[in-house]
């Protein structure tokens, strides 16, 4: 499942975690705002609990989203990762 992950404060700390926890594929790119597209297989609170977005661990300030539709205009390389990472795609 394709989630982003919409930092407040703190990206660095999220990219960290991302980095050391059990999530297979992510893209960050630092010219997008510091968003993060996820693919992971749990729920959005799992991913936010997983990247320190929770009551219990916050290390950070955000929200995570699951989302299956998109669309825009935006660098190849993001077009690649929903290619390659998005089953519906």
């Amino acid at each position: 499942m394709l989630h982003a992950i919409i930092p407040f404060k703190s990206p660095s700390s999220i990219l960290h975690r991302l980095k050391d926890a059990d999530v297979r594929y992510f893209f960050h790119d630092e010219e997008a705002g510091s968003i993060f597209l996820v693919s992971y297989e749990g729920t959005t609170g799992e991913l936010a609990k997983l990247v320190g977005l929770s009551k219990e661990q916050n290390t950070s300030s955000g929200v995570v989203l699951a989302f299956d539709n998109y669309a825009g205009f935006a660098n190849p390389d993001i077009w690649e990762w929903l290619r390659k990472y998005d089953d519906n795609y």
